[in-house]
C-alpha cells in the first residue's frame, strides 16, 4: 500500500512538507487511497465542513488554503481536522504559500488529538493525475501481493505429514518479507526459524509468555497459530510492515496451524516409540544390558548383532530440541537408537553401533555446523556391557563442546604427555624440534607438522587452508629443516609427540644438562605410563580379528596398506577394513573435519605408536640423532605451539 512517507519519496515534485517533524515517524506508515480536493469556503460561502470530503478511509484531502484571518482561519481549521477523522481520511494537506495558521499551537493541538497528520504544498498543477499514479502503485502492491500468495500455495507439500512444511513455510516467509521469522511457543521453543542462528531478532518473540499481549511494534508482529496451543509465529523486520503483508503473514499462520493440528493428531503414534527408545536407551547405558538387547532390534536393528557402541550426546538449548529430536528420528531411523533424555530436557542422545558410526557420526557433525546453536560431545567406541562408561564420557565431552572450535568433543583418555616428568619432557622435545623452533617460519612449519603428520593429505590441506602440493611442499620443506624422514610412521610418531609435550602449560624451566632419548624418558614414570598404555589400547582386546598386531605391522611398515598386507598374507582390502575399524575403536579420526584438527586432546598416531611400544615392544621407536643448532629461547618454543 502507498503510505505518506512513500509519496513524499516517490513525488518530489509534489513539494510535501510536514508541519511539525515529529509527525514524520507518527505518522509515516499511514496508508493513502486517493487524493480528494476539497473546495475552500471563501469560494463558495458556506463553512468548509459542508464541502466533498473524502468518502473513503484512506482518502488525503488536498485544500487549497486563502488568507481568512487568523481567528476564524485557525477554527476552520480545527474544525475541519475533527470532520475528516470522522471519515478516517489519511491526513490534510494545505496548498498555501503561507502555513502560518498550520503550525499554530491550537492546530497542532487539534491534530494531536485527532491524531491527523497535517502536511502542506506550493504545488499546483503537478497535483494534477495523482491519483492516477496512486492507484498504478496499489495496483503493483495488489498483484505482488497475489504472486506472493500463488507463491505461498505452491509451499504447500503433497504430504501433509511432511516433518519440514513448517520449516519450509517459515524459510520461504522469511525471504518474501526481508524479515526475520520464527515459530515456537514458550513451552516447546523454537521448532523453526530463519534464519536459523542467534541473529534471529523474532525468536523472544515466540517464547514471550503472552503473544498477543502487548500492542504489536511497527516492525514486528507475533501472531497466534491456532490449533497449537500456544504456538506463536514471530516476524521482525528492519522496517514497517504493510497491510498486504500483514495478511500474508496470517494466511501462512493459518497454514502452520492446520499443520500443527495434523501433527497432534498423528501425536500417539510418535509417543509410544519415544517412550520405547527411552526405556532402551536406559537398560542399555544403565544396567540392564541383557534386556536392551533385546528391545534393541525393534528399534535399531544394527545394535542387534554388534558388541561394540558409542554414544553421542546433543545440547540443543530451550528452544530447540524438539525440532532437533525429529530430524534425528526422520534421518537416522534404523541406524542409531535416537532418545530424549529423561533428565535433561535440552539433551538428545544418539547411539550407534561401530557398522553405521561412520555416516551418522558425519551427519551429526554436519547439523552441529549447519545449526549454530547446537553442541556434541562424544564417546569412543566401548563394549555394549560398559554402555554406562560410555554415556558418562560423551557427558563430559560435551562439558568441553562449546568451548571447541566446531562445537564438537570427543572423550578421550588423558594423552601421555602430560604423564611425563615436565623438565625432561620439555628438554626432549625441544630437542628434537629445534631446527623449526629456531626457523623464520616455526609457525607455519609447526602448524604443518602437527597436522599434515597426523591424518591422511586430503583432510590435511582442507585443515590447513591449502593445496594437496602446497601440503607436500611444507612438508619437504619441515623434512630437510629438521633432518627427518616423515615418510616413516617412526620419526611422525616422534614429531607428534614433541608437539604434544610443547602445548603443555609453560611451568617448569629447562635445567640444561644432557637430553635423554624416548626410552629414557617412558621409563622416568614407568608404571603411570605402562596404565596409560594399557588403558590407550584396551579398546582392541575385545576385537577377536587381533586388530592390536595388525595395528603394530602397520605402524612397522610406515602406515602402509600394501606392504602390511604382504607381511601378514591377506589382501590389502583386509588391512584397510582392520586398520579402519581399530581406528574407530581407538577414536582416532583419520578422517577429521578441518574444525576438529587443531584439538589438541584429538588422539594421534603418536598415542597408539606409542603405547604399542609400551605395552608390545611394537614398533622399536629410534631416537634419531640430534641436529646441530642454536637453542631456541623458552618463550619461542612456547608460542609456537
Amino acid at each position: 500500500m502507498l503510505t505518506l512517507n512513500h509519496l513524499i519519496e516517490t513525488r518530489p515534485d509534489l513539494r510535501l512538507r510536514w508541519t511539525h517533524p515529529a509527525q514524520a515517524s507518527a505518522y509515516g506508515e499511514t496508508h493513502v487511497a486517493e487524493v480528494t480536493a476539497v473546495v475552500p469556503a471563501r469560494q463558495t460561502g458556506h463553512d468548509i465542513r459542508s464541502q466533498h470530503l473524502p468518502v473513503s478511509g484512506g482518502g488525503l484531502a488536498l485544500v487549497t488554503w486563502g488568507h481568512p484571518s487568523e481567528g476564524r482561519g485557525v477554527k476552520r481549521l480545527c474544525d475541519l481536522i475533527a470532520d475528516l477523522r470522522l471519515h478516517n481520511a489519511a491526513g490534510l494537506v494545505l496548498r498555501t504559500y503561507e502555513s502560518s495558521v498550520a503550525t499554530t499551537p491550537q492546530v497542532r493541538a487539534q491534530a494531536d488529538e485527532f491524531r491527523l497528520p497535517v502536511l502542506t504544498t506550493d504545488a499546483d498543477s503537478e497535483w494534477v493525475g495523482v491519483n492516477h499514479f496512486i492507484q498504478q502503485q496499489r495496483a503493483a502492491v495488489a498483484e505482488r501481493h497475489v504472486e506472493r500468495l500463488e507463491d505461498l500455495m505452491q509451499r504447500l507439500p503433497a504430504r501433509v505429514q511432511n516433518s519440514r512444511a513448517a520449516k519450509d513455510i517459515i524459510t520461504w516467509l522469511s525471504s518474501a518479507l526481508d524479515a526475520d521469522v520464527a515459530l515456537g511457543s514458550q513451552e516447546r521453543g523454537v521448532l523453526a526459524a530463519a534464519p536459523d542462528d542467534r541473529t534471529n531478532r523474532a525468536l523472544h518473540l515466540v517464547t514471550m509468555r503472552q503473544a498477543d499481549s502487548a500492542v504489536p511494534a511497527q516492525h514486528t508482529r507475533a501472531i497466534r497459530v491456532f490449533g497449537g496451543d500456544t504456538l506463536v509465529l514471530g516476524i521482525s523486520s528492519h522496517r514497517p510492515f504493510d497491510a498486504p503483508e500483514v495478511r500474508l503473514m496470517r494466511h501462512a499462520a493459518k497454514f502452520l496451524g492446520f499443520f500443527e493440528q495434523v501433527r497432534r493428531g498423528h501425536r500417539e503414534t510418535l509417543l509410544e516409540p519415544r517412550q520405547v527408545s527411552q526405556a532402551a536407551a536406559q537398560l542399555l547405558l544403565g544396567t540392564g544390558t541383557a534386556k536392551a538387547q533385546i528391545i534393541a532390534p525393534a528399534l535399531a536393528p544394527s545394535l542387534a548383532d554388534t558388541g561394540q557402541v558409542r554414544v553421542r550426546i546433543l545440547d540443543t538449548g530451550r528452544h530447540d530440541r524438539e525440532a532437533t529430536l525429529r530430524w534425528c528420528e526422520d534421518n537416522l531411523s534404523g541406524r542409531a537408537l535416537v532418545t530424549p533424555c529423561p533428565d535433561k530436557p535440552t539433551h538428545i542422545i544418539v547411539v550407534t553401533s561401530a557398522r553405521h558410526d561412520a555416516s551418522v557420526g558425519a551427519e551429526l557433525r554436519a547439523l552441529v555446523n549447519e545449526r549454530g546453536r547446537l553442541v556434541m560431545g562424544a564417546s569412543r567406541s566401548y563394549d555394549m556391557e560398559a554402555g554406562a562408561h560410555a554415556y558418562a564420557e560423551a557427558a563430559q565431552a560435551l562439558q568441553n563442546a562449546a568451548r571447541v572450535p566446531g562445537r564438537i568433543s570427543t572423550g578421550v583418555q588423558p594423552k601421555l604427555a602430560p604423564l611425563l616428568p615436565r623438565s625432561a619432557a620439555y628438554a626432549w622435545a625441544v630437542n628434537l624440534l629445534r631446527p623449526v623452533l629456531g626457523h623464520p617460519a616455526q609457525h607455519q612449519l609447526l602448524d604443518t607438522l602437527r597436522i599434515g603428520c597426523s591424518v591422511r593429505p586430503a583432510e590435511a590441506s582442507r585443515g590447513l587452508g591449502i593445496h594437496r602440493n602446497t601440503l607436500r611442499q611444507r612438508l619437504a620443506r619441515a623434512n630437510r629443516v629438521l633432518g627427518l624422514d616423515l615418510n616413516t610412521a617412526n620419526d611422525r610418531i616422534l614429531v607428534l609427540l614433541a608437539l604434544d609435550i610443547l602445548s603443555l602449560p609453560d611451568t617448569t624451566p629447562v635445567v640444561p644438562g644432557p637430553v635423554g632419548d624416548l626410552d629414557d624418558l617412558l621409563a622416568h614414570e614407568a608404571e603411570a605410563v605402562r596404565s596409560w598404555a594399557e588403558s590407550r589400547l584396551s579398546p582392541l582386546r575385545s576385537d577377536q580379528r587381533n586388530l592390536e598386531s595388525t595395528l603394530c605391522v602397520w605402524l612397522e611398515n610406515d602406515l602402509s596398506a600394501r606392504r602390511t598386507a604382504t607381511a601378514l598374507g591377506v589382501s590389502e582390502a583386509t588391512v584397510r577394513h582392520h586398520i579402519h575399524d581399530a581406528t574407530v575403536l581407538l577414536g582416532m579420526d583419520v578422517e577429521a573435519r578441518a574444525a576438529d584438527l587443531h584439538d589438541i586432546n584429538r588422539m594421534t598416531i603418536a598415542d597408539v605408536g606409542v603405547a604399542a611400544h609400551v605395552l608390545l615392544g611394537r614398533p622399536q621407536l629410534r631416537q634419531p640423532a640430534a641436529q646441530p643448532s642454536p637453542q631456541p629461547t623458552r618463550s619461542s618454543a612456547s608460542s609456537c605451539v
